[in-house]
């Protein structure tokens, strides 16, 4: 593992770098302050084929976004076959932080890869508590967890179109994206919480891929 700060960039390859990432080039276009802020807490880590970044019951908050390659998902060890992939584009981690930081999955770059993965990492311990706006604004926070919600309501759609009878399609189906309003602390409160719900659906689903029923 290779880990690299964003100071040894020049601007040119650091603006390459946040147009592959989303919630980084929402953010170059709303608050350059933000930017630069995020930017201070972030750094870029390169794996080899099969090199774990995360590990299933250690604890952190450093988020993930990938910008090179594949990484794989395991419940425990990098043994068998996944229960899930991460792509370019993707975030993860994400899991963690809705969970008291414990890592609910082992994350490694694809064993199958040639040339290994890089990603962005972002030191969550940045944004501090939901309702903390020191650092993070209200409107980036707004931000990341529409975000948030997205990817992880992407994920459990992929399992629910391969098998649409299961009871946590249902119940993820259930769940209603909760009303957003702009600026808003209470849409802050509830894309947290409905954040929360949907990432126990899918850490009982992997759990269930992994373990069985």
């Amino acid at each position: 593992m290779q880990i690299k700060t964003l100071a040894d960039f020049t601007q040119k390859d650091m603006d390459r770098l946040l147009m592959a990432i989303p919630f980084y080039k929402e953010i170059k276009s709303k608050d350059s302050l933000q930017l630069e802020l995020l930017l201070q807490n972030s750094r870029l880590v390169e794996l080899e084929p099969g090199e774990i970044i995360v590990k299933r019951g250690d604890r952190g908050l450093w988020l993930y976004f990938v910008l090179k390659g594949s990484l794989a998902v395991y419940l425990n060890e990098v043994v068998g076959s996944p229960v899930g992939e991460i792509i370019s584009g993707e975030m993860f981690g994400d899991l963690a932080i809705l969970a008291d930081g414990e890592r609910r999955a082992t994350v490694a770059a694809n064993p199958k890869g040639s040339r290994g993965a890089t990603v962005l990492g972002l030191d969550f311990n940045a944004f501090g508590e939901l309702h903390d706006f020191s650092q993070i604004r209200l409107e980036t926070k707004l931000q990341f967890y529409r975000l948030m919600v997205l990817g992880i309501r992407w994920k459990l759609e992929q399992k629910r179109l391969a098998n649409m009878a299961h009871p946590l399609a249902q119940q993820m189906m259930s769940l209603r994206m909760p009303v957003d309003s702009v600026g808003s602390l209470e849409s802050l409160r509830s894309l947290h919480e409905h954040a929360r719900q949907l990432a126990e659906i899918l850490i009982d689903w992997n759990n269930e891929a992994q373990f069985g029923s």
